[in-house]
């Protein structure tokens, strides 16, 4: 799947997830299992035993041997206290071990690298991003991660691509958020991005597309269907102006979509039809059409 199909589905999910309902993703590859200490103690309390019993025989066995050898000096012969100290020296590096052992298969999730990533797969780039945010959550680092696309925006205040990633990042936010409210929050903060962004460049395709699309999830009662289809309007003027690029596709789908759902057949057709002339070889875009 292209990064641009990528940004289209996540964006579209993401948006229903919103207004809809909470979705979770696990992690594709669970992080390998760590020593069990309650196993290792057993263990250890077993040797500790074995140790104690062989001290005590070696005990009997002195006391039954002659004066001289019974006379030699206490530091030639190993005592309870000596074999005790090295069973709890035993353990002690044994929990060493096991710390280490933890410590690599749960690695501490890293911001600074996270966004790095995100960057370079886009922050609500598909399958690889989803995945970068499944770690977060269970780190539970998405709003420290949020806040970092935040501060990197704030420091770069006239890019509308920064502004972009920060409601790419409320979008990816909204999947496995907790409850509806929660949802909601993260719903208008990417909304709130997305405008800040095309304040600072009314041409930049993921600000609006991103929007017109959220817009389109709301409930009919609220009246936003109008202002997506303006937005999807004004990406389709700028579209046709430019050289077509493989996104550009969804822009007419939507919109014919939206004028079909509002009973505007005519509408509808005419948007299948403008974007068949950017993309004369699209099937589903033939499909509506009946063609």
């Amino acid at each position: 799947m292209s990064n641009s199909t990528n940004l289209v589905v996540s964006t579209l999910c993401a948006s229903a997830v919103a207004v809809v309902a909470a979705l979770s993703f696990a992690p594709s590859t669970p992080a390998p299992a760590a020593p069990d200490p309650a196993t290792n103690s057993i263990a250890l309390e077993r040797q500790l035993g074995e140790l104690t019993e062989r001290l005590a025989g070696l005990e009997r066995e002195l006391a039954a041997r002659d004066a001289p050898v019974a006379a030699r000096s206490a530091a030639d012969v190993p005592t309870r206290a000596d074999v005790e100290r090295w069973v709890a020296e035993a353990v002690a590096r044994r929990g060493d071990e096991l710390g280490v052992a933890e410590a690599v298969g749960a690695a501490p999730f890293e911001i600074d690298r996270a966004v790095v990533e995100l960057l370079e797969v886009g922050v609500n780039g598909g399958e690889a991003a989803i995945a970068i945010w499944a770690r977060a959550r269970e780190a539970g680092k998405v709003e420290e991660l949020i806040a970092a696309f935040e501060r990197r925006a704030d420091a770069d205040p006239r890019s509308a691509d920064a502004r972009a990633d920060v409601g790419d990042a409320y979008v990816q936010a909204i999947i496995g958020a907790g409850d509806m409210l929660t949802q909601s929050l993260y719903g208008r903060k990417a909304d709130d991005a997305y405008s800040r962004a095309l304040e600072l460049d009314p041409t930049h395709w993921r600000a609006r597309f991103s929007k017109a699309t959220g817009l389109t999830f709301w409930p009919d009662y609220l009246g936003k269907k109008p202002e997506a289809i303006e937005h999807f309007e004004i990406l389709a003027r700028q579209q046709e102006g430019s050289q077509p690029r493989p996104e550009f596709r969804a822009t007419w789908i939507m919109l014919g979509n939206l004028y079909m759902q509002q009973g505007k057949e005519a509408e509808a057709r005419s948007a299948w039809e403008r974007g068949l002339a950017q993309f004369p070889n699209d099937p589903e875009l033939s499909g509506k059409l009946g063609r």
